[in-house]
């Protein structure tokens, strides 16, 4: 029997949650069977959805199981204001673990278990912790076959209504750069309680309840085991938390504003504490409060605690496939000024070590985004400074140039001007590939 007709003969859990503010959510146990798999679609009411699987743990620790709890959980903090999108957790039931049934062919068993749930993406990855240092390796993989539409950028000029020009970014699997992170650092976070929430002795669901919190209780995470977070009580002693029962804060939001209303509480009807005249900058997460209105975030500003509303604000996640994969949620939906925002966060990760192919597929996604934004497509210059950064990545690429033509129609540059640099780009894209459908139908365009 291969790897991969065990991990399908094994039972996984199933939890999803649609992306609003109430993370409405459920458990489903489905049976996955060599060749066949059983069981209801999750989110059979969504499109706009992705899996993230339990990831690979190599070092036997039981951390992946942590890391694809946590990325779950951060994806859909990301998304909680989008409507009509979700995630999807596939792992295993109690306390087995994927590591014991897999250890190869773990990428067409994760498309699987996505096709299965009729999902158009899904996450996977693995974990490995060596002293103190946990190493992660993320991938995403798409579903032609499930994708609603492919990754497309559209462009209709005003005073030509009846021609649209096109562009695909034609990439199905992306593989992202290896994370280094320590314990604390992923784990040590402010978590809040969704509703009233047992407090449990061990990180069990048999485990013995101490006592039960109620709604909306900010606690100390320090470090999480299994999905469970491990948090420090008043009298010292240690408590476990289920993952599925808190909303998980990012530890840090990014701002680059003025003139930013700070208030006493998490919503409009609290009193203003202080206004911020520059706010910009990296500022700590200390709590959130998920309302009707929209995320809250309280942050620490110049050693004040106060309250921020989340669309003034950038989260930074713990590993860039996060922002990547929230910013095709974004693209996907139509919602391409905050797909340009999500991919300006993957671009500008601390430390980002990507891919080549991964990377410059985020700034064409940014420049897509950018030509088909309502903030942005006045001007084609952002747009065309990101695809020019992707060509710098992968300059064999004819897609990569069938983009950049197309943001030259947006340009403030003279016609002629623009008419040779897209004539440019497309003869470059032809040089590389003489029967790229989409260059030749864009160069008869022109």
């Amino acid at each position: 029997m291969n790897f991969r007709n065990r991990i399908l003969i094994g039972a996984f859990l199933i939890l999803f949650a649609g992306a609003s503010l109430a993370h409405a959510g459920e458990r489903v146990l489905t049976e996955f069977k060599a060749g066949t798999q059983t069981g209801r679609e999750a989110l059979s009411h969504l499109t706009n959805k992705g899996v993230v699987t339990e990831f690979l743990d190599l070092s036997d620790t039981g951390v992946g199981k942590s890391v694809g709890f946590l990325i779950w959980r951060e994806i859909l903090t990301a998304i909680s204001d989008q409507a009509g999108a979700g995630v999807i957790i596939a792992h295993m039931a109690g306390e087995k673990r994927v590591v014991d049934m897999l250890k190869a062919n773990y990428h067409l068993s994760a498309v699987d278990i996505a096709k299965h749930q009729n999902s158009p993406m899904v996450l996977w990855g693995i974990a490995q912790e060596t002293d103190d240092k946990i190493f992660i390796s993320t991938h995403l993989s798409l579903i032609p076959e499930i994708q609603a539409s492919d990754l497309s950028l559209n462009v209709r000029l005003k005073e030509l209504e009846t021609a649209v020009w096109k562009a695909e970014i034609p990439r199905t699997r992306f593989n992202f750069g290896l994370v280094e992170s320590s314990r604390s650092a992923l784990f040590k976070r402010p978590i809040v309680t969704k509703n009233r929430t047992e407090l449990k002795a061990g990180p069990r669901a048999d485990s013995q309840t101490i006592r039960h919190s109620k709604k909306n209780q900010l606690y100390q995470a320090v470090d999480m085991e299994n999905e469970y977070f491990k948090v420090i009580l008043e009298n010292g002693s240690a408590a476990y938390l289920d993952i599925w029962d808190i909303a998980v804060p990012p530890r840090y939001v990014e701002a680059s504003r003025t003139g930013t209303n700070l208030r006493t509480g998490p919503g409009k009807n609290y009193g203003v504490k202080l206004k911020a005249s520059s706010f910009r900058g990296s500022f700590e997460v200390l709590n959130m409060r998920e309302n009707p209105n929209g995320i809250w975030y309280q942050i620490r500003y110049n050693g004040t605690p106060a309250w921020v509303a989340g669309w003034l604000v950038r989260p930074r996640f713990s590993v860039p496939a996060v922002h990547f994969t929230a910013g095709l949620y974004r693209f996907r939906a139509g919602r391409f000024d905050e797909a340009v925002r999500e991919y300006r966060m993957f671009t500008t990760f601390p430390g980002i070590d990507e891919v080549n192919t991964s990377l410059a597929t985020a700034y064409q996604l940014e420049g897509s985004s950018a030509l088909m934004s309502k903030e942005l497509s006045r001007s084609g210059f952002h747009a065309f400074e990101s695809f020019s950064e992707a060509i710098k990545l992968i300059p064999y690429d004819p897609a990569a140039y069938n983009l950049r033509s197309i943001s030259w129609l947006q340009s403030n540059a003279p016609v002629g001007s623009r008419m040779d640099n897209i004539l440019q780009d497309l003869d470059q894209a032809l040089k590389l590939d003489r029967t790229n459908k989409r260059s030749l139908e864009l160069f008869q365009k022109f």
